[in-house]
Protein backbone atom coordinates (compact mmCIF):
# COMPACT_ATOMS: atom_id res chain seq x y z
CA UNK A 1 0.00 0.00 0.00
CA UNK A 2 1.05 3.44 -0.28
CA UNK A 3 -0.19 5.50 2.43
CA UNK A 4 0.77 9.47 2.68
CA UNK A 5 -0.64 13.18 3.91
CA UNK A 6 -2.43 12.00 7.56
CA UNK A 7 -2.30 14.77 9.84
CA UNK A 8 -1.49 12.52 12.83
CA UNK A 9 -0.74 8.77 11.72
CA UNK A 10 -1.97 6.19 10.00
CA UNK A 11 -1.11 3.71 11.67
CA UNK A 12 -2.20 3.62 15.85
CA UNK A 13 -2.27 0.15 17.01
CA UNK A 14 -3.64 0.76 20.88
CA UNK A 15 -4.91 -2.70 23.11
CA UNK A 16 -8.14 -1.45 24.88
CA UNK A 17 -7.24 -2.68 28.33
CA UNK A 18 -3.41 -0.80 29.49
CA UNK A 19 -3.90 -2.57 32.63
CA UNK A 20 -3.84 -5.92 30.93
CA UNK A 21 -1.08 -8.51 31.28
CA UNK A 22 1.20 -8.57 28.42
CA UNK A 23 -0.61 -9.09 25.31
CA UNK A 24 -0.96 -11.65 23.09
CA UNK A 25 -1.66 -10.01 20.06
CA UNK A 26 0.66 -8.74 17.70
CA UNK A 27 -0.07 -6.61 14.39
CA UNK A 28 1.64 -6.66 11.42
CA UNK A 29 2.58 -3.80 9.20
CA UNK A 30 4.71 -4.40 6.31
CA UNK A 31 5.38 -3.81 2.88
CA UNK A 32 4.00 -0.51 2.11
CA UNK A 33 5.47 3.03 0.86
CA UNK A 34 4.64 5.65 3.75
CA UNK A 35 5.61 8.98 3.13
CA UNK A 36 4.88 12.73 3.84
CA UNK A 37 2.94 12.48 7.33
CA UNK A 38 4.41 15.50 8.98
CA UNK A 39 2.50 17.84 11.20
CA UNK A 40 4.43 20.42 13.97
CA UNK A 41 3.91 18.14 17.08
CA UNK A 42 2.70 15.05 15.39
CA UNK A 43 2.81 13.08 12.03
CA UNK A 44 3.62 9.60 12.02
CA UNK A 45 4.22 6.55 9.72
CA UNK A 46 3.10 4.17 13.11
CA UNK A 47 2.67 4.57 16.53
CA UNK A 48 2.47 2.00 19.07
CA UNK A 49 0.14 2.37 21.98
CA UNK A 50 0.01 0.08 24.75
CA UNK A 51 0.40 -2.46 21.79
CA UNK A 52 3.53 -4.81 20.18
CA UNK A 53 3.57 -4.30 16.35
CA UNK A 54 6.21 -6.25 13.83
CA UNK A 55 7.06 -3.58 11.40
CA UNK A 56 8.94 -5.01 8.36
CA UNK A 57 9.77 -4.49 4.66
CA UNK A 58 8.76 -0.85 4.69
CA UNK A 59 9.71 2.06 2.72
CA UNK A 60 9.50 5.01 4.84
CA UNK A 61 10.20 8.85 3.59
CA UNK A 62 9.36 12.34 4.98
CA UNK A 63 7.62 11.49 8.00
CA UNK A 64 8.31 13.38 11.48
CA UNK A 65 8.94 10.05 12.97
CA UNK A 66 9.06 6.91 10.59
CA UNK A 67 7.59 4.62 13.88
CA UNK A 68 6.76 5.98 17.28
CA UNK A 69 5.45 5.00 20.53
CA UNK A 70 3.60 5.73 23.75
CA UNK A 71 6.39 4.78 25.94
CA UNK A 72 4.15 2.86 28.17
CA UNK A 73 6.22 -0.22 29.75
CA UNK A 74 4.14 -2.86 27.58
CA UNK A 75 4.68 -1.16 24.37
CA UNK A 76 7.10 -1.99 21.76
CA UNK A 77 7.76 -3.00 18.16
CA UNK A 78 10.22 -5.41 16.49
CA UNK A 79 11.05 -3.10 13.14
CA UNK A 80 13.36 -5.15 10.22
CA UNK A 81 14.26 -4.79 6.58
CA UNK A 82 12.96 -1.16 6.51
CA UNK A 83 14.55 1.50 4.48
CA UNK A 84 14.24 5.14 5.85
CA UNK A 85 14.77 8.14 3.07
CA UNK A 86 14.99 10.51 5.35
CA UNK A 87 12.65 12.93 7.31
CA UNK A 88 10.64 16.26 6.84
CA UNK A 89 12.01 17.23 10.39
CA UNK A 90 14.81 17.51 13.07
CA UNK A 91 12.76 14.59 14.77
CA UNK A 92 14.36 10.86 14.81
CA UNK A 93 13.39 8.23 12.27
CA UNK A 94 12.47 5.43 15.14
CA UNK A 95 11.47 6.75 18.54
CA UNK A 96 9.79 5.58 21.90
CA UNK A 97 8.17 8.40 24.14
CA UNK A 98 8.47 9.10 27.42
CA UNK A 99 5.71 7.22 29.46
CA UNK A 100 3.48 9.53 32.10
CA UNK A 101 2.15 8.51 34.78
CA UNK A 102 -1.43 10.57 34.82
CA UNK A 103 -2.22 12.13 38.19
CA UNK A 104 -6.06 12.61 39.48
CA UNK A 105 -6.21 16.41 38.81
CA UNK A 106 -5.43 15.48 35.67
CA UNK A 107 -1.73 16.60 35.52
CA UNK A 108 1.50 14.03 35.04
CA UNK A 109 4.52 13.13 35.93
CA UNK A 110 7.14 11.59 33.83
CA UNK A 111 7.99 8.16 34.46
CA UNK A 112 11.98 6.52 33.31
CA UNK A 113 10.27 4.28 31.09
CA UNK A 114 10.82 4.43 27.31
CA UNK A 115 8.67 1.47 26.11
CA UNK A 116 9.17 -2.68 27.15
CA UNK A 117 10.88 -3.92 24.58
CA UNK A 118 12.32 -2.90 21.24
CA UNK A 119 14.30 -5.09 18.46
CA UNK A 120 15.49 -2.80 16.09
CA UNK A 121 17.37 -4.55 13.02
CA UNK A 122 18.30 -5.35 9.10
CA UNK A 123 17.26 -1.86 8.68
CA UNK A 124 18.68 0.55 5.94
CA UNK A 125 19.33 4.61 7.48
CA UNK A 126 20.28 6.05 4.41
CA UNK A 127 20.61 9.70 5.83
CA UNK A 128 21.60 11.23 9.55
CA UNK A 129 19.31 12.47 11.43
CA UNK A 130 19.51 16.29 13.30
CA UNK A 131 18.47 14.30 16.19
CA UNK A 132 19.57 10.97 16.02
CA UNK A 133 18.21 7.74 13.87
CA UNK A 134 16.69 6.17 16.69
CA UNK A 135 15.80 8.28 19.96
CA UNK A 136 14.45 6.45 22.98
CA UNK A 137 13.41 9.31 25.38
CA UNK A 138 13.80 7.11 28.51
CA UNK A 139 14.92 3.65 29.51
CA UNK A 140 13.37 0.75 27.78
CA UNK A 141 11.57 -1.25 30.74
CA UNK A 142 13.00 -4.82 29.43
CA UNK A 143 15.51 -3.92 26.60
CA UNK A 144 16.36 -2.09 23.34
CA UNK A 145 18.36 -4.42 21.25
CA UNK A 146 19.75 -2.65 17.90
CA UNK A 147 21.75 -5.17 15.72
CA UNK A 148 22.58 -5.26 11.86
CA UNK A 149 21.31 -2.10 10.53
CA UNK A 150 22.88 0.15 8.19
CA UNK A 151 23.43 4.03 9.18
CA UNK A 152 24.53 6.81 7.35
CA UNK A 153 25.67 8.41 10.57
CA UNK A 154 29.08 7.82 11.44
CA UNK A 155 28.80 8.14 15.47
CA UNK A 156 26.61 6.44 18.13
CA UNK A 157 25.86 7.42 21.68
CA UNK A 158 25.55 11.51 20.24
CA UNK A 159 23.05 13.50 19.34
CA UNK A 160 22.93 13.59 15.42
CA UNK A 161 24.27 10.52 15.28
CA UNK A 162 23.04 6.91 14.62
CA UNK A 163 21.61 6.35 17.97
CA UNK A 164 20.84 8.66 21.09
CA UNK A 165 19.08 8.29 24.46
CA UNK A 166 17.87 11.18 26.20
CA UNK A 167 15.71 11.41 29.47
CA UNK A 168 14.27 14.74 28.31
CA UNK A 169 11.26 15.97 31.15
CA UNK A 170 13.27 14.09 33.62
CA UNK A 171 17.01 16.59 34.35
CA UNK A 172 19.30 14.67 35.77
CA UNK A 173 18.02 11.46 36.26
CA UNK A 174 20.25 8.77 35.56
CA UNK A 175 18.12 5.80 36.27
CA UNK A 176 15.81 6.89 32.99
CA UNK A 177 19.29 5.61 30.94
CA UNK A 178 20.47 2.30 30.10
CA UNK A 179 18.92 -1.21 28.71
CA UNK A 180 20.09 -0.13 25.15
CA UNK A 181 22.35 -2.52 23.78
CA UNK A 182 23.79 -1.85 19.93
CA UNK A 183 25.95 -4.62 18.49
CA UNK A 184 26.73 -5.89 14.53
CA UNK A 185 25.93 -2.14 13.14
CA UNK A 186 27.74 -0.38 9.80
CA UNK A 187 28.42 3.08 11.22
CA UNK A 188 29.01 5.33 7.62
CA UNK A 189 31.82 4.80 6.59
CA UNK A 190 33.65 3.02 9.19
CA UNK A 191 32.99 -0.96 9.79
CA UNK A 192 31.59 -2.41 13.04
CA UNK A 193 30.97 -0.52 16.18
CA UNK A 194 30.07 -1.77 19.26
CA UNK A 195 27.93 0.43 22.06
Amino acid sequence: CELEYFYYTILLEEHPDPDSALHDNVFYIHHNYIHENYHDGLGYGVVVDNAFAKIYANVFHNNRHDIAGSGHPKSGYEAYCNIMLGGMSTQSNFDMHADREYQPDGSYIMTNYAGGFLHIHHNDFRVSNPQANIYPVGKPKVVCLIDNNRFAASSIFTYGGAIYQNAWGRTNNPGAYGNIVAINNIYGSTSYLGW
